[in-house]
């Protein structure tokens, strides 16, 4: 298993959980009146301090990837032939485990890519591995707060590709520990960059969806293909985390009966953005308009420079067809010519 694991390369991280135990003291008997003096210096070991993590640089960023690192490599080190993960009891512990220096969803992400169950104990699934920070290849600290940095490090191999890595780090218990990690791919084709939205929106993974919004310009959500002018735009650091924004928002008017379409963005994306599954689209063009319905499309009349991806599922034979809906996801080139996301529209029959 070991020989399997080796060599290859994902995308992955490793963070931490600290068990604190608590040492009790025998109390004073009651015929013991006289003061006790105490020493300050003992005092203060025993009560709590709220520390603060070290102050973040290089080196720190360095120690948190090779620890997560290290606390992976042991559970590959401790497989089997078989996969059976000989060095934990349990699921629980190997996910305990790779807590000491992640934070807990990370850790459950790990778990499901990784690490399975037979007759009881874990066993490592044989797939791709994490992919490490390399110290001997350039990286850079971004600082989004005192409380939240990124370490981001492109790489080009011949089994991950073009992509640029970001690992967020984050303080736990006055240490630093991993909390998430974003892989960009660079190099993509329109329609390998409308794949993977369509991948992000079917999983409701809007940091992925993120990595490819236009920075400037953010991302705009029309629920029909004619993009009023007050139509909702959301900006690129929005967008990782807008489905917990539980705010409810107006994106339209409903057609026919002209009620406010007000939705929190969670119910937007199931209610409409990906309320069919797209990922089985029966067409999918690239920059090849269509006027399906009687809604005027002016999606190329707001983006003139873009390419359109639609996906296109046609109706059934129980409604006449006209159940048909497409989601139009639309591209625009930044200076350096990369091509980014800047618009999803879906379209639809309408009275």
């Amino acid at each position: 298993m070991k020989k399997i694991i080796a060599g290859i390369l994902f995308v992955g991280v490793l963070a931490g959980v600290f068990l604190f135990f608590g040492i009790g003291r025998d109390e004073p008997k009651e015929e013991q009146q006289e003061e006790v003096e105490v020493d300050p210096e003992q005092s203060e070991k025993k009560d709590p301090v709220l520390e603060e993590p070290p102050e973040f640089n290089q080196e720190i960023a360095k120690n948190v990837m090779e620890q997560y690192k290290q606390l992976f490599t042991t559970i590959m080190d401790s497989a089997e032939d078989d996969g059976v993960i000989t060095g934990f009891n349990s699921r629980t512990e190997v996910q305990a485990h790779l807590m000491k220096g992640m934070s807990e969803s990370l850790a459950s992400s790990l778990m499901e890519r990784y690490i399975g169950e037979k007759e009881g104990r874990p066993y490592l699934i044989p797939t791709s591995a994490p992919v490490w920070l390399e110290n001997d290849l350039p990286f850079q600290i971004e600082r989004i707060s005192d409380e939240h940095y990124k370490i981001v490090q492109e790489k080009e191999n011949e089994l991950i590709g073009h992509a640029v890595v970001t690992y967020h780090v984050k303080p736990r218990d006055a240490k630093w520990i991993v909390s998430q990690v974003d892989t960009k791919m660079l190099g993509l084709s329109i329609e390998q960059l409308a794949l993977m939205i369509v991948d992000g929106l079917k999983n409701q993974d809007m940091n992925r969806i993120a990595d490819y919004v236009y920075p400037q310009k953010g991302l705009l959500f029309s629920p029909y293909v004619y993009i009023e002018d007050e139509a909702i735009v959301f900006q690129k650091e929005e967008v990782s985390s807008l489905l917990e924004n539980n705010s409810q928002y107006l994106w339209g008017y409903y057609d026919g009966s002209g009620d406010p379409i007000e939705l929190t963005p969670k119910q937007y994306l199931e209610e409409i953005l990906y309320a069919k599954p797209y990922e089985n689209a029966d067409e999918i063009l690239v920059d090849d308009i269509q006027q399906r319905g009687n809604t005027i499309n002016n999606v190329k009349e707001v983006f003139p420079q873009s390419k359109v991806v639609e996906y296109y599922l046609s109706g059934s034979e129980k409604y006449g067809g006209m159940d048909w809906a497409s989601l139009l996801l639309v591209f625009e080139q930044d200076e350096s010519g990369e091509w980014l996301l800047v618009a999803m529209v879906n379209d639809k029959w309408t009275i």
